[in-house]
């Protein structure tokens, strides 16, 4: 459970659907009566009006009892936009949470006044076992699990922009029927054997 001490996050890092995810998860939990989700407001920081944004932070929301403000690309603000809102976040609405989104943690440091009052969550672009981790958790979902042999194949196609791996990963959960397992087989008829071949061909080349 989120605490009211904590009502103003930084989440910092490349990955989009880590951010969403972790989004998702921090609404239900943070104070307030259940069965009335926060009021959710999204602005972006090229683009953002400073009084409409502190207007949702300071307005007693209508329909529930907290209300959700995100600010996404939080380093395209203003020096003046961040000045006034380190004085709201030193001193923050009771009824209001705040996220504020940026790629890297340089602009922590235009931060330092206020650090003290944010709670820092970090999502990075997953590589290596982190990633194998997420694919394996993401089939297991669908209550079928996944050859590793299997993933390291479709890592090598595929990346490691998860929103696009979701997609791919649901292909495989449809395309392998009442299978318990995904194999090689199924990213390979799938994807293609032509595509395989050419993919790990150009990684011996490397």
């Amino acid at each position: 459970m989120v605490t009211q001490k904590q009502s103003v996050f930084f989440f910092i890092g490349d990955d989009k659907y880590l951010k969403e995810e972790a989004l998702k998860n921090l609404i239900p939990v943070l104070p307030g009566k259940i069965q009335h989700p926060p009021d959710q407001m999204t602005f972006y920081g090229g683009e953002l009006n400073t009084e409409e944004v502190l207007s949702q932070l300071n307005t007693m929301p209508l329909l529930s009892d907290r209300r959700l403000v995100v600010i996404k690309d939080i380093e395209k603000t203003s020096d003046e936009f961040r000045a006034i809102l380190i004085n709201y976040i030193k001193k923050p609405s009771k009824s209001a949470y705040l996220v504020l989104d940026a790629k890297d943690d340089s602009v922590l440091k235009e931060y330092d006044d206020a650090i003290g009052q944010i709670s820092i969550r970090r999502f990075s672009l997953l590589s290596g076992e982190p990633l194998t981790s997420w694919i394996m958790s993401y089939v297991e979902r669908s209550g079928k699990t996944m050859d590793r042999d299997a993933i390291a194949i479709f890592k090598e196609l595929e990346g490691n922009d998860l929103y696009y791996l979701s997609r791919e990963l649901d292909k495989l959960i449809t395309f392998a029927g009442d299978a318990p397992e995904i194999s090689p087989d199924d990213v390979e008829g799938l994807i293609g054997k032509s595509l395989i071949k050419s993919a790990f061909e150009i990684t011996d080349a490397i």
